[in-house]
């Protein structure tokens, strides 16, 4: 009886998951946001930049160090990749919220979703080496010299031509190929890891969802790609000095279009 009958009813809210990122059904975007996404990571990236460089610096060193791992090395850097890309947006998205983060963030996908994460390297891993073993054998094929001996042995100049011809065959098919290929995928991979750090996805769901927010983004993805072009070759002339800049400003753009693509905020 002493409740109050006009107060608001009050509602069990279940916790937001990835840090509170709430996430919805992929947005198309205008070409423009291709520029602006760069534009808001940069603001993002200028009050802490210094603090922004020695995770990235930290990142570097231990992707590298991984590598000198006898046997494992190179598979224990793929399949930790999402890992560490994982923790990378995570400091991105207490940067965006207006908070502040920390350099030890970066090992945040240690402690969220890290089964999912260590198999969508995995899978990235087996995806791609069957894409370079499908051109491997395109250009093994192509270069097959087993046609060679209908042609008359005499006849030099045919046989340099035909081997030519073989070359030249191969040399434009198999990267066409790689990329008839290979691109569908990156488009696949591109959201994956934020989908399922953020979103909580399941990794077939994340890498379908991924394809179509691609899709449905072609231009300012485009957009962004020729933008970022160029900003690699300015940034590559003063003995690459430029991406200690780039490498961070890079990683928080790409929370800042996953977030303007996927988030409900």
């Amino acid at each position: 009886m002493n409740e109050n009958p006009y107060r608001q009813p009050e509602t069990e809210v279940a916790p937001a998951t990835g840090g509170g990122l709430q996430l919805g059904a992929s947005r198309s975007r205008p070409i423009g946001h291709g520029w602006s996404w760069i534009r808001q990571a940069w603001s993002l990236f200028t009050p802490a930049w210094g603090q922004w460089i020695l995770a990235l610096l930290l990142l570097v060193i231990i992707m590298i160090a991984i590598q000198f791992i006898p046997f494992v090395g190179g598979l224990a850097g793929t399949l930790l990749g999402p890992v560490f890309g994982a923790g990378v947006l995570y400091m991105a998205h207490r940067a965006c919220e207006g908070g502040s983060f920390e350099i030890a963030d970066i090992f945040t996908g240690f402690r969220q979703q890290t089964g999912a994460l260590v198999g969508l390297g995995a899978i990235n891993l087996v995806v791609t080496f069957v894409i370079f073993a499908v051109m491997a054998g395109v250009m093994a094929a192509t270069m097959d010299t087993s046609a060679l001996s209908e042609i008359n042995p005499n006849n030099e100049e045919a046989a340099a031509e035909a081997v030519m011809s073989m070359m030249a065959s191969g040399a434009l098919l198999a990267p066409l190929l790689m990329l008839a290929l290979l691109i569908p995928w990156m488009a696949a991979y591109w959201f994956a890891v934020p989908l399922i750090f953020f979103g909580e996805y399941g990794i077939g769901t994340a890498l379908k969802s991924s394809l179509m927010a691609c899709l449905r983004n072609i231009l300012p993805l485009l957009w962004y790609s020729i933008i970022a072009f160029v900003l690699m070759i300015v940034a590559s002339i003063p003995f690459f000095l430029g991406w200690l800049v780039l490498m961070p400003l890079f990683a928080i753009t790409y929370y800042v279009m996953f977030r303007d693509i996927f988030s409900e905020a």
